[in-house]
């Protein structure tokens, strides 16, 4: 199961009387300095806490805007063309009607999903039959695609046995295409050694375990190979 166990916050550390002292010390040595011998210690003193401060704050895509404010208005509107180059030169999503297209993984997912929920065999059959935006190549999702597309698993997972990937909500792949979705879905893969148990892939908790195909319901949600 998924570890909600938080870690406490770190309270600040308070500066100590050496290290208040140590900079009362400094002070007093640049005022005592010729008055161009001051400006530079003044300079690099300023320049040395604003670069690191810059560092320290810069989590969650602001580094490069602190990076752009501390080197200077040239490179900042270097980095700036480069970004827009980089950007213009990445192609367009491929067309997934009637889903949503995992580029990484090539598959256009069935989207919106069956409205309910279905025994195996039912819901086998319902994508076998499914027409969607013209295609009727849609199928069940195998085990592997399923936790491919949630990531984040644990070897044991990886190599055929039960355990939790990565929810939907915490999914990089999952979660730009569906949200916080909660729903546990079939895929088409049975499971080794037990006669009509399938697996599942639960999108709430990326829990991926089995259930009895013929009597089990979950919900459905098509592929077909993308373009």
């Amino acid at each position: 199961m998924p570890n909600h166990s938080t870690i406490p916050p770190q309270r600040p550390t308070r500066p100590t009387l050496a290290s208040l002292f140590f900079s009362l010390a400094a002070l007093t040595a640049g005022l005592a300095c010729s008055p161009e011998n001051g400006d530079d210690m003044g300079n690099n003193h300023g320049s040395d806490p604003a670069d690191d401060t810059g560092t320290d704050d810069t989590t969650g895509g602001d580094l490069a805007d602190a990076t752009s404010s501390d080197v200077g208005g040239d490179t900042g509107d270097e980095t700036s063309d480069a970004t827009s180059s980089d950007t213009s030169a990445i192609p367009p999503a491929p067309d997934c009607p009637g889903g949503k297209y995992d580029e990484l993984h090539k598959l256009c997912w069935q989207h919106p999903e069956a409205d309910t929920r279905q025994t195996w065999p039912t819901a086998n059959g319902y994508c076998d039959d499914l027409v969607l935006a013209d295609s009727d190549q849609w199928r069940l999702p195998t085990r592997t695609e399923f936790i491919d597309m949630l990531g984040d698993c644990p070897p044991e997972v990886v190599n055929g046995g039960h355990g939790n990937c990565s929810s939907c909500k915490m999914s990089e792949f999952c979660n730009p295409m569906f949200g916080t979705e909660l729903h546990y879905y079939w895929t088409s893969t049975p499971e080794e050694g037990q006669l009509d148990f399938y697996w599942g892939a639960g999108c709430a908790d990326g829990l991926i375990t089995t259930g009895q195909g013929p009597e089990l319901q979950m919900y459905v949600r098509c592929v077909h190979a993308g373009p």
